[in-house]
């Protein structure tokens, strides 16, 4: 019927267009992979844990109020390790080019889902510099735990190292997306010149198009 999607047809024109799906998908992870080497700065993330708890004597059991109690000041905690207080000081202690605001943008803090430890990631071009972050961060916030708590119920769980390889760009993901980006790409383009092309190739297309029946075919004879 005229207008349907002959599958058989768009079989054929992507087995006739197969350079198509060949040469675009290729292109496409090429460009992505001479982008994400050549064009993107590599970044580095480095992470410290520390864990939040509260203090009572060495005999008292834990109650389930405190570890709740605790997993709510991981809340509160995760902001004042983002303050401005804390950063300003980071920034000057590790003598950085700039000052909290900037600092912000490469320090995240998350408390760890149902539990009472707090995740402090910095990310950086330096994979030293972003290991020193992480870990200033989480002693400058320490020891405003104490100047504005009057307690110490913060630990360090693991100190940041040296990331040993950037976590952006993810060239192999790029490569991989950007190649069926370049698929779905040639398919459309395959779709589209076949919609497009009204031209009439053989029999059936009579029959379909002009609704009329086919009388009769002379064939093409190569005098080669």
């Amino acid at each position: 019927m005229e207008g349907e999607l002959d599958l058989y047809k768009l079989w054929q024109s992507i087995v006739k267009r197969w350079y198509l799906f060949l040469l675009i998908p290729l292109f496409m992870a090429a460009a992505s992979y001479v982008y994400c080497v050549n064009m993107v700065v590599p970044l580095y993330r480095a992470s410290t844990t520390l864990l939040i708890k509260q203090q009572q004597p060495a005999s008292q059991m834990i109650l389930y109020q405190d570890v709740m109690l605790s997993r709510q000041l991981a809340q509160t905690y995760g902001e004042i390790a983002r303050s401005a207080t804390v950063l300003e000081k980071v920034a000057a202690n590790l003598e950085l080019p700039y000052g909290s605001s900037v600092l912000r943008g490469q320090v995240s803090v998350a408390p760890v889902r149902d539990t009472e430890i707090i995740n402090i990631s910095a990310v950086n071009p330096d994979p030293e510099l972003a290991r020193d972050i992480a870990n200033e961060v989480a002693r400058v916030f320490m020891k405003e735990i104490v100047n504005i708590y009057k307690v110490e119920n913060v630990s360090i769980i693991d100190r940041a190292v040296t990331p040993p390889a950037p976590f952006s760009p993810q060239v192999q993901r790029s490569v991989s997306v950007a190649f069926m980006i370049g698929l779905v790409i040639a398919g459309g383009l395959t779709f589209l010149i076949e919609f497009l092309d009204k031209t009439i190739k053989t029999p059936e297309d009579i029959q379909e198009r002009l609704q009329l029946p086919v009388l009769g075919i002379i064939p093409y004879i190569d005098k080669k």
